[in-house]
């Protein structure tokens, strides 16, 4: 399962200093919370990534972006 959270800026390096601590708190529990209906809950292999747009429409994704220090 990969959840992705999506930011969109003149660059991608603005894009990716939008993605606040509470923002990533919001993802996780929301991710959590969706987790627990599925069959294997929280068990069920995840991960968390950003996708990057910048003023031009080119898209990075950073993969496992959140939910590591």
């Amino acid at each position: 399962m990969v959840f992705v959270e999506v930011k969109k800026s003149k660059t991608h390096e603005r894009a990716a200093t939008r993605i606040s601590s509470t923002q990533q708190l919001r993802i996780m529990t929301t991710a959590a919370e969706y987790l627990t209906r599925l069959p294997m809950g929280q068990l069920t292999e995840s991960r968390f990534d950003v996708a990057l747009v910048d003023q031009y429409g080119s898209l990075k994704i950073l993969e496992n972006a959140i939910g590591h220090d």
